[in-house]
């Protein structure tokens, strides 16, 4: 079985060779043997046997191509055993895998001996050549040497024949030569220069009329006349632009406009004309002040009315035998609202006996908060709206600590009751005890009592440490207290001030906001200080 040299299509098939005087025709042998002589022109075939060199291999490929066709037109005709099918594949597979695998042994054999052959370093052709060419007094060596070597060689000879000193290029490039290359470019080039020389001059010279100069001088003179005459016309515009007897120019419809704007404003800011702006201006300001008149009228009447309720209250509660149940409970109130802020303990005392019998000295007792430097520890208070002496209300407040078991006392007084004493302050400190005056209905007074009470927590956390014989510098204190005294030397001066006049309500408002912060300042300050102690830290607070 070969496969033919006629041409291929890639349509056909594999076909008998039954056209031709040589084709034999298809003949039995026996039941199970059949000889076969094709000619194939499927180019998949015919691709695929030329793949086989051998003519046993390239039949036996062609058998099992055979078979496996076979196999594949009884599948599709449903008349194949699919065990068979599979022992033919392994069989095909193996015989297959067998014949690639010695055809790739006997490839590599040719290639590695072709290759040896050529490339082996000792004996192959390629590099025996390469030597014998490029090895010293070679092939190579010798020609380079012949043709490009001494000054006997063939291009040294060349080029002395064309450019030697007896050549006619030497000869031509010779400046001494008058024939010479050099003689004639010199003889070129001063004639060129000459010639260029006349006609640059000949361009300037006013002699030639068609010189370059000459039509320049033309020109110029020519738009020197345009542009006077140009200029002479746009002179007669611009004139004409600023000429007031024109009523199209520029300068008379300016003035036009600025006399309609002069009106306008005129009119604008004239009080003849009740429509414009300066007449509504003065109307609407007049509007505004007889409200503010009004309003101010109004003011000046409720505030006399306050004031004259004010009074009376007062009048009524000084009258009134109750009075000092009052003044005691709002002193309560605002005592224990600033207690509970600081995480102490208040209670209202005065409706029972304490420690001494029948003694019900004490009004109310602040006790210091587990959190503080000294828990447990007391504060009591003492709050009189009737008039009493300094002397006494320190007795008393002394008896009210040895009743209440406290170990500072806090005496308030009654603004309306405390005027004209003598010694007596806004804020006052004495020793372990402090004096205050409070007005329950001015709310600016409120300072005074945090004051008193910031101040008593800081005297009975000092008691307490100078028992526990801790050296703690009290000085911070200390003058916190002497801000809180001239603190309250300026709220006196308040106080004085308010009642002159009741137009001086400004100078008081302004004096008690700048009190205001010195005031909390010091209390704060005062916090710290027992903050610190309360945390059992020594040295300065």
């Amino acid at each position: 079985m070969y496969p033919s040299n006629a041409s291929e299509s890639p349509g056909s098939s594999v076909t008998p060779a039954d056209s031709g005087p040589h084709a034999p025709s298809a003949h039995h042998a026996h039941d199970t043997a059949i000889d076969l002589a094709l000619v194939v022109r499927d180019a998949e075939v015919v691709r695929y046997l030329r793949a086989f060199v051998d003519g046993d291999d390239r039949e036996r490929a062609a058998l099992a191509a055979l078979r496996v066709g076979v196999l594949a037109i009884s599948q599709a005709t449903g008349s194949i055993d699919t065990q068979a099918i599979r022992g033919e594949g392994e069989r095909l597979m193996a015989g297959v895998r067998r014949e690639l695998d010695r055809h790739g042994e006997v490839v590599a054999g040719q290639i590695a001996g072709a290759l040896r052959q050529y490339l082996d370093p000792t004996e192959g052709h390629l590099p025996t050549r390469l030597n014998e060419v490029l090895r010293p007094d070679g092939q190579l060596d010798q020609v380079l040497r012949r043709h490009v070597g001494a000054d006997n060689s063939t291009i040294a000879s060349a080029l002395a024949v064309q450019l030697g000193q007896s050549s006619p290029v030497f000869k031509l490039l010779d400046p001494r030569q008058q024939d010479g290359l050099v003689a004639t470019l010199r003889a070129s080039i001063k004639e060129a220069l000459d010639e260029q020389s006349k006609r640059v001059e000949g361009q300037f010279s006013l002699n030639d009329p068609a010189s370059a100069l000459s039509v320049f001088r033309d020109q110029l003179t020519k738009s020197n006349g345009q542009l006077r005459d140009d200029l002479a016309r746009d002179v007669e515009r611009v004139r004409k632009e600023f000429d007031l007897g024109n009523d199209q120019g520029a300068l008379a419809r300016l003035v036009q406009r600025v006399e309609e704007a002069q009106r306008r404003i005129t009119g604008e800011f004239t009080l003849d004309n009740s429509a414009s702006a300066l007449s509504r201006l003065k109307s609407e300001v007049v509007a505004l002040l007889e409200s503010m008149r009004d309003r101010d009228a109004q003011f000046q009447k409720d505030i006399k009315a306050a004031v004259e309720v004010i009074r009376a209250v007062r009048a009524e509660r000084q009258r009134n035998t109750a009075g000092g149940l009052d003044f005691e409970g709002a002193i309560c109130s605002l005592a224990a609202a600033e207690s509970a802020r600081l995480g102490d303990l208040f209670e209202a005392v005065g409706a029972r006996p304490g420690q001494v019998p029948r003694s019900k000295k004490g009004d109310a007792v602040i006790t210091l908060g587990a959190e503080t430097a000294a828990p447990g520890r007391k504060i009591v208070i003492e709050a009189k709206r009737q008039a009493k002496s300094l002397t006494d209300a320190l007795e008393e407040l002394s008896e009210a600590k040895r009743n209440r078991e406290a170990d500072v006392g806090i005496f308030v007084f009654a603004a309306a009751s405390a005027g004209g004493q003598e010694g007596l302050e806004p804020f006052g400190r004495h020793g372990d005890d402090l004096v205050i005056v409070w007005d329950p209905l001015d709310a600016s007074g409120d300072v005074y009592v945090k004051a008193a009470i910031s101040v008593a927590r800081a005297l009975v956390v000092k008691r307490k440490v100078e028992r526990d014989s801790a050296t703690v510098d009290l000085a911070p204190v200390e003058a916190a207290l002497d801000v809180l005294g001239k603190a309250a030397d300026g709220i006196q001066e308040i106080v004085g001030s308010a009642t002159l006049s009741i137009s001086h309500g400004k100078k008081v408002l302004d004096r008690a906001e700048r009190m205001k912060p010195d005031l909390m300042a010091c209390v704060e300050r005062l916090s710290e200080c027992l903050a610190r102690l309360r945390a059992g830290g020594l040295g300065p607070v």
